[in-house]
């Protein structure tokens, strides 16, 4: 089922991270801070209760889930809707418009955006990593893949390592070429084929004066030859 709107479940998340401000605090730019990371060009005359705080965060969840509404036409799951509103709402709208997250996702690779979750940790005000975001992305990770199905691997199978961070702008690179079975077959019988060649040549060198030997022997060890050079060659470079 594809969903529009933020549920109870995101709004839970949401203010869980937010928490609740009820006496508005001054910002530095001349704006206030008040409810649930609601942000108000005016102080309020009086406090905020929790009915009002969850009707505002309600209305600055709106802007965000029109970004997802238009980015993703195919729609998402309400566990995806919900995990990118949270998200969307922590970074700001204009943050998650040109986010690899909602590029990944409008893409249908959810597994890559929930990777892509994790690279959004910093602070903007210290530059370092933040506790508090830390936790943010990986619970809202673990809601965006709530609805993939994962099929189960065995460790000694799928053995992982570790990623390596890769540099801002720097293109994925490629696997190194793995040899091809049929190559590496073919490479062999020619490796066969020139060791019965060689012996066949050397088997009638005394009968025939060395003849036998230069038919059959010359290039069976040139056979031979390619055949252990191309297979090194094959195995070094998928190193």
């Amino acid at each position: 089922m594809n969903a529009a709107t933020p549920s109870s479940a995101c709004l839970a998340l949401v203010k869980r991270f937010e928490g609740f401000r009820a006496e508005p605090l001054a910002l530095g730019d001349g704006r206030w801070l008040l409810g649930h990371g609601h942000v108000s060009n005016a102080a309020p005359a009086q406090l905020i209760g929790e009915t009002e705080a969850e009707f505002l965060l309600k209305e600055d969840l709106e802007e965000v889930c029109q970004v997802l509404r238009g980015a993703v036409p195919n729609g998402l799951t309400q566990n995806q809707f919900d995990a990118l509103a949270s998200f969307g709402f922590s970074i700001g709208v204009e943050a998650l418009e040109r986010s690899d997250v909602l590029a990944l996702v409008s893409e249908g690779r959810i597994g890559e955006a929930a990777a892509a979750l994790e690279t959004w940790r910093v602070s903007g005000a210290s530059g370092s990593l933040a506790a508090v975001l830390v936790r943010r992305r990986e619970a809202e990770k673990a809601m965006l893949l709530a609805d993939e199905t994962i099929a189960p691997a065995a460790s000694v199978l799928l053995r992982p390592t570790r990623e390596a961070p890769a540099e801002p702008g720097a293109p994925t690179p490629l696997p190194p070429p793995q040899p091809q079975k049929s190559d590496v077959l073919g490479l062999a019988a020619l490796g066969v084929l020139g060791l019965l060649l060689i012996a066949m040549g050397v088997t009638g060198a005394d009968d025939d004066n060395g003849v036998a030997y230069l038919v059959f022997a010359a290039p069976g060890a040139v056979g031979v030859a390619m055949s252990v050079y191309y297979l090194l060659k094959k195995t070094v470079e998928a190193v």
